[in-house]
């Protein structure tokens, strides 16, 4: 994947506080969890895959616990999963049948 940052400026983040991305669940912003107030925001994201994808080329072999805050709607757990799951499926499309 050739990654390139030209989807940022339309990103639904851009003027948020991006520590915002990497609180702990218990902090609040404005009465929600920062988690969820980041969830919602790149819910609508119109760039969100993008985002993602950056997010899963940058952590590369991390394991789970590398792995820090919302990006792309999900949080660390959940693209480490998708990212194992991605790449079992680029194993099985390579095995011979």
């Amino acid at each position: 994947m050739t990654d390139t940052t030209e989807w940022i400026p339309q990103a639904a983040c851009v003027g948020d506080d991006m520590d915002d991305w990497f609180r702990e669940r218990s902090v609040t912003v404005d009465g929600i969890a920062a988690t969820l107030h980041a969830r919602r925001v790149c819910e609508g994201c119109p760039v969100r895959e993008a985002c993602l994808d950056r997010a899963l080329d940058e952590e590369g072999a991390c394991g789970v616990d590398n792995r820090h805050g919302i990006r792309g709607g999900l949080d660390g757990r959940q693209r480490h999963n998708l990212a194992r799951r991605r790449a079992r499926a680029a194993l099985a499309a390579t095995a011979p049948h």
